[in-house]
Formats: C-alpha cells, sequence, structure tokens
C-alpha cells in the first residue's frame, strides 16, 4: 500500500482502508495530529477560511476554488466543501507543479532533439516512452526540472525526486 493522507482522511474512510475498527482509526488520527499539531492547526485555519470566504485558496500558486455554491445550511454540503478546502491548496500546488515540469521537460527534450514522449501523468508521475539510449538523459533531465517546477512555487524547501528507468510502469 501507498502512503496515507491521514490529516485528510475522515476516520471511518481510514478504517475502511487500514481495515481496522472505527474507534482505532480515530484513535490514530488523534495520535496523528498529538505528533503533529502544526497540520491540525493548519487543517482548522483552512476550513475556517473557507467557511469565511466561500473559496479554498492554494497560496503557492494562488489557485482559487469557488464555494460559494454550496448550501451553508446543510452539513453533508458543508462537511464536504471543508474537506475540499483542506486539500486544494496541496492539490492545487501540486497540479501547478506538474504541469510546469512538463513544459519545462517538453522544453528540455526538443533543445537536444531527444526520442522521447509523454504517455501519462498520474498525480506527481510524469510517465516518457524514450529510447533506450536515451533513458538516463532524459530521466536527468526529469529530475532536474521537476525539482525546478517544485521549486519555482517553493523556492526554500528541498525536493527530492527520484527517477526510475523500465520497460513497464507499474504503479
Amino acid at each position: 500500500m501507498g502512503h496515507l493522507l491521514i490529516y485528510g482522511m475522515g476516520v471511518t474512510k481510514l478504517a475502511n482502508t487500514l481495515k481496522i475498527e472505527v474507534k482505532e482509526a480515530k484513535a490514530l488520527k488523534d495520535k496523528y495530529f498529538e505528533v503533529f499539531p502544526k497540520i491540525k492547526v493548519l487543517m482548522e485555519s483552512l476550513a475556517e477560511e473557507a467557511k469565511a470566504k466561500k473559496f479554498a485558496y492554494s497560496p503557492l500558486d494562488g489557485r482559487r476554488r469557488d464555494l460559494s455554491y454550496i448550501d451553508w445550511d446543510h452539513p453533508r454540503q458543508v462537511g464536504g466543501a471543508l474537506n475540499q478546502a483542506k486539500n486544494f491548496p496541496f492539490q492545487g500546488c501540486g497540479a501547478s507543479t506538474t504541469k510546469k515540469a512538463m513544459i519545462l521537460i517538453r522544453d528540455e527534450i526538443r533543445k537536444y532533439n531527444l526520442d522521447a514522449r509523454i504517455i501519462n501523468v498520474v498525480h506527481d508521475e510524469i510517465l516518457y516512452e524514450v529510447h533506450k539510449d536515451q533513458a538516463e538523459r532524459v530521466a536527468q533531465i526529469v529530475q532536474l526540472k521537476m525539482i525546478e517546477a517544485f521549486n519555482y512555487y517553493a523556492p526554500d524547501v528541498p525536493m527530492v525526486v527520484k527517477p526510475e528507468i523500465g520497460l513497464k510502469w507499474i504503479h
């Protein structure tokens, strides 16, 4: 199983994902926020800001997601909107970073006339089909340009990118 974003998951979903009881999931989530209290404060402030402004905001890339259409008297809709508000800054910046990386990589591939083409993008993974003789060079370009794209939005945050070369893509 991949990584779980405990902070953004409700206890029922966490319990189902981990195949544990809801009370165990709640205890796990409570412990998570005890260990990482600043994340809890951030999540609460993102929710409060969304309630007040009726939009979610991604500060690193300036994206906004309109939430004014939500019936703020309907608890289920409010819960969904607040979850969106909590996740949007991370998803928005992730999407902007990936798009910027794709442009930078494309420009570099064209600059050096490499035999590579984009096949798929899944979250933060960009898959290229590359001639085997150029695989190492393209992997290096992908690594450097993904870091450059991330640092465009967060210049003071270190980023690690681990390119992989294979005959098949397995997610």
